[in-house]
């Protein structure tokens, strides 16, 4: 693995910035819409910032007119969204992601419709003008594929019901 591609490292935001130019280059007419990482609420949540400004500006030289979001947070993750407000992050993005998966229970049981409420109120107290994607959730492959083929729709009304702009399943 090349040594750029640890985040603990000075050259990694950089590098991310110069890969997400090519990447969004190279989806020139194919893709407009980039999210900026993945769930990197965890360990490396103190050194997003900085490669979010860096992937960003990659995205944004390219391609000036894309919608740029978050790092999709592992679940919704309030408290890592609001520290990125507070670093200024979020100033700079057209959306704020989030990825609701809900374990092996249903979206009602852990309050998806009232969660992506909670962004909403993060997107407000930001000034508003941002849309709310979810990219990821789902279940694990090996959960029961019936519960599964009743709680997806579900998921999916509650999404549309928070007014979502972007809702993806992964599974």
């Amino acid at each position: 693995r090349p040594p750029f591609h640890s985040p603990d490292q000075a050259t990694f935001a950089a590098a991310y910035g110069e890969a997400m130019r090519q990447t969004a280059t190279a989806a020139l007419g194919l893709a407009r819409c980039f999210e900026l990482g993945n769930e990197d609420n965890g360990p490396t949540k103190q050194l997003y910032s900085e490669v979010a400004r860096h992937g960003a500006a990659g995205v944004r030289v390219a391609q000036p007119e894309a919608l740029l979001a978050n790092s999709g947070t592992a679940f919704v993750d309030l408290g890592w969204l609001e520290m990125q407000a507070a670093r200024g992050v979020l100033d700079g993005l057209d959306a704020l992601c989030t990825h609701p998966y809900t374990v092996q229970e249903s979206p009602e049981a852990w309050s998806v419709y009232e969660r992506l409420g909670q962004v909403a109120e993060v997107i407000d107290r930001l000034g508003g003008m941002k849309q709310q994607w979810t990219t990821e959730f789902g279940w694990h492959h090996e959960f029961s594929q019936p519960r599964r083929a009743e709680w997806i729709p579900r998921h999916l009304l509650l999404g549309a019901a928070a007014g979502l702009d972007r809702h993806g399943l992964y599974t």
